[in-house]
């Protein structure tokens, strides 16, 4: 048995048939150590864990349902604060945590008002979107540029005019897609663009590491995607992987940082055929200094690959200190009621399953 760590989780659960009907299915805070749900939210959606794991934030209705409001809770499940989400004029459509301390939120109309929130102050100031050649598609219905999925609810309501700006956690860093398949890392102070390639696409799922240091992002070449790594000082989109030589066949279907910045835990597919919804795939991990990549030989499906356009919390999900690893797994793809939460021991590969039937939205540590 793994080793508990002294944290909570949030779980987002599924209905009685083990489909997500809609975005308002409620999350629930549980205790790993004890192995119990220790508090329950019915009535919240678009829950979204800060990045040192010590708030979540949700949305909610009002008693009438005609208002929205973000609330904010710590990992006890205390209610930290409840912001209106009616904002200098207008309601804001979605939001994501732009690092532990700031919110980004986004009000999407013909084109897109983002603003930079503290969720404990409430206070707000405007967030610059409208950087130079930045692309607009012309129909975003059908445009690659929406598969850069860093902000998942643009994705699923198609608002990416604008909204797929990425802003590294300091906020010193900006980088956006614009003609032709180029994306451009640019300077926020200078607006000196610092480093640009061009991708398939533009690429996909482009993520700062968590101190800001390093951007990675997908290029799909012939038969296999690859990471390629700019450090924030710019200078050349660097390839980190090798999938073409040593597999012949890779799809990456969701990545995300370590707490510590040092490695990447992603889905990794090496079918040759297009990867479908409820495919298995191996738990892989790349060390960014070494570019080693370790297969874990763990099978498992990330829920934003089973249901992109619903779910706002990429998988794998690592523990704040960077000890473990949590992650969705089907033991049936036939049987959408039959799958589990594991956590694993990235360095051994011990693993334990802690919860059936419902996917993980993040980690949290006590205040």
């Amino acid at each position: 048995m793994l080793k508990q760590p002294e944290a909570k989780v949030d779980f987002q659960a599924a209905d009685e048939s083990g489909q997500w009907p809609d975005l308002r299915v409620g999350f629930f805070f549980f205790d790993i150590s004890r192995r119990q749900i220790s508090q329950s939210i019915n009535d919240g959606w678009m829950e979204q864990v800060s990045p040192d794991g010590k708030y979540l934030a949700y949305v909610h209705d009002d008693a009438s349902g005609d208002k929205e409001f973000l609330e904010i809770l710590d990992a006890n499940g205390k209610v930290v604060n409840d912001l209106l989400l009616f904002i200098d004029g207008s309601w804001q459509s979605y939001y994501n945590w732009q690092n532990s301390e700031k919110i980004r939120l986004v009000a999407a109309y013909n084109t897109v008002k983002a603003l930079l929130l503290d969720p404990i102050s409430k206070l707000h100031s405007p967030l610059k979107n409208d950087w130079d050649n930045a692309y607009s598609p012309a129909n975003p219905y059908q445009d690659k540029v929406a598969d850069w999925k860093f902000d998942r609810m643009a994705t699923k309501t198609f608002d990416v005019y604008g909204a797929n700006i990425l802003y590294d956690p300091t906020l010193t860093r900006v980088i956006y897609p614009k003609d032709d398949g180029v994306v451009s890392l640019v300077d926020v102070e200078t607006e000196t663009e610092l480093a640009s390639a061009r991708f398939t696409d533009w690429g996909r799922i482009p993520s700062w590491s968590p101190n800001g240091e390093y951007l990675t992002i997908l290029n799909r070449e012939g038969n296999t995607d690859e990471f390629y790594l700019v450090s924030r000082d710019g200078g050349e989109f660097q390839r980190i992987t090798n999938f073409a030589k040593e597999l012949g066949f890779a799809t990456i279907t969701d990545y995300t940082w370590s707490p510590d910045n040092t490695r990447i835990a992603f889905w990794l597919n090496t079918g040759q055929d297009e990867v479908a919804d409820g495919e298995q795939s191996e738990l892989a991990i790349v060390d960014i200094s070494t570019r080693q990549v370790t297969r874990l030989c763990i099978q498992g499906i990330s829920t934003n690959a089973h249901d992109p356009w619903a779910m706002r919390h990429p998988e794998p999900v690592w523990s704040p200190d960077g000890k473990y690893i949590m992650f969705t797994q089907w033991d049936d793809v036939n049987n959408p009621r039959n799958y589990f939460v594991l956590v694993v021991d990235p360095i051994t590969g011990e693993w334990e399953n802690i919860s059936q039937n419902t996917a993980p939205i993040g980690w949290m540590v006590a205040p």
